[in-house]
């Protein structure tokens, strides 16, 4: 493998055992709970009708980065996981005599 390919590896394999552990799982519930808070109405202050709509964009940008991210993430790890059979086989040279 070349560099850059063997440094992919290493960090999609950092990535798969970091999403593999129990801890991972609280991690990700409190991310996600935080992200539905952000996106709750009934958490915004509807004092200005100004601050309002800045609030919300606010909201749904940061709701939209968060969620990229856990998506990146998981697909990181979903990517080593489908690799992971490719990586460990040997290559094989069929020669036609």
């Amino acid at each position: 493998m070349d560099k850059e390919t063997q440094r992919i590896v290493s960090e999609q394999k950092q990535i798969a055992k970091l999403t593999e552990t129990e801890g991972w799982n609280y991690a990700r519930a409190k991310l996600v709970d935080k992200v539905l808070d952000l996106q709750n109405v009934f958490n915004i202050n509807d004092a200005d009708p100004q601050m309002l709509l800045v609030d919300i964009r606010a909201r749904k940008l940061a709701t939209t980065i968060l969620y990229d991210w856990l998506r990146e993430i998981e697909g990181t790890k979903e990517q080593h996981d489908a690799n992971k059979s490719t990586l460990n086989s040997k290559p094989y040279i069929i020669r036609e005599d």
